[in-house]
């Protein structure tokens, strides 16, 4: 019975993985329908977001020789480096700045 039992629990695990995966692919595929960002308006997107509590925040990106960079103060370093320059202080700054690859 111990046998049994155990395999009759792992097939009941087994459906009621498979329905729930089917469940998440039917409400991913609605959410993709009604939420489709290129169908909204910046006006339905922002009720939307306001909605679910979701907030959004514009950060800086800075661009140097192909890089991009979300600090300033790496942007201004290697660009220190490169062209010899002066960092704020008036001394030279590494490379170690350089977060991201080219665009």
């Amino acid at each position: 019975m111990g046998q049994n039992s155990g395999f009759a629990s792992a097939q009941i695990a087994v459906r009621a993985t498979a329905k729930l995966a089917s469940e998440l692919q039917a409400a991913a595929q609605l959410l993709d329908e009604r939420y489709a960002e290129d169908d909204m308006t910046d006006d339905e997107a922002k009720k939307l977001m306001e909605h679910c509590g979701i907030t959004a925040t514009q950060q800086p990106l800075y661009h140097f020789n192909g890089f991009r960079y979300s600090n300033l103060t790496d942007a201004l370093s290697y660009a220190a480096l490169l062209t010899g320059g002066a960092s704020k202080s008036g001394a030279p700054q590494g490379a170690e700045g350089r977060t991201s690859r080219p665009s």
